[in-house]
């Protein structure tokens, strides 16, 4: 299911298009979709922000298992 596209190195450039409004919303899912599958930095509000064909993707393919995405963010000291 695309995960040698989501791991590949060469995913940041395939993401450089014009401002389409859905080609932008979806390559901004398939780069948070990325994110997670690599272990990188992401934001549970972007996963909760996002379209439901983001959503079901993500859980389909397991990369929301064991994520609580309503837990309150760490703190620190």
């Amino acid at each position: 299911m695309g995960t040698l596209l989501l791991t590949d190195p060469g995913f940041a450039r395939a993401t450089e298009v014009g401002e389409r409004e859905f080609v932008v919303r979806r390559l901004h899912e398939w780069t948070l979709l990325r994110s997670i599958a690599v272990n990188a930095r992401w934001k549970p509000r972007d996963v909760l922000a996002a379209s439901d064909w983001f959503q079901r993707t993500a859980e389909l393919a397991g990369h929301l298992e064991g994520h609580d995405l309503f837990a309150p963010p760490p703190t620190t000291g």
